[in-house]
């Protein structure tokens, strides 16, 4: 028996380091890999989500650049019609004048200016004659008398021109022979 004991205390004494006892896996990866499927489509789910989340991304962006040049191309056109609608009215108004001043009538004519500026947008209107440069007949009446001397007044045909934010409608009254007079309208 102590020959036996000597075998065994001589295997102890051969082996000084114990065995390592072995590692036990973490319980997130006993988890996982026991759910293996399950996360596989986790993930796959989640990077479905951010492609459509960078899809939507990207189509908003694109939206918004789509609609930036509608507004754009909506204001120029409806800027145009604008320009369109006051030359025609412009000249409309200016054979009116017209009429009158062949008749001599030029309280008629003030009586037109009067009704005219009170029309949305227009701010000034004046009758300027087209020998002295002088402004006959205004609706601001510190303006009657004053002589323009701006070379877009002695223009044949009429003519638009933007001033900060107002925009002027030069429009000559012509009577049989020669001019009578300038009308100048100005818009807000």
């Amino acid at each position: 028996m102590n020959e036996v004991n000597l075998n065994e205390t001589h295997s102890e004494v051969q082996n000084p380091v114990p065995s390592q006892p072995s590692r036990k896996k973490g319980f997130f990866r006993t988890f996982i890999s026991s759910h293996t499927g399950v996360f596989v489509l986790l993930c796959l789910l989640i990077a479905v989500v951010i492609v459509a989340f960078i899809r939507i991304k990207l189509l908003e962006r694109s939206f918004n650049k789509q609609r930036e040049t509608l507004l754009v191309q909506y204001q120029t056109k409806v800027d145009s019609v604008l320009q369109s609608d006051r030359l025609t009215t412009a000249k409309v108004f200016s054979w009116a004048v017209r009429s009158e001043l062949i008749r001599d009538n030029r309280d008629q004519v003030n009586q037109f200016f009067m009704n005219f500026i009170k029309e949305p947008g227009v701010k000034k209107i004046k009758l300027i004659d087209p020998v002295s440069a002088k402004a006959i007949i205004s609706t601001d009446k510190k303006e009657e008398g004053l002589v323009f001397a701006d070379p877009a007044i002695f223009t044949e045909e009429i003519a638009i021109r933007h001033r900060d934010s107002v925009t002027q409608i030069i429009s000559p009254v012509m009577g049989l022979n020669e001019k009578i007079g300038v009308l100048v309208i100005e818009y807000e």
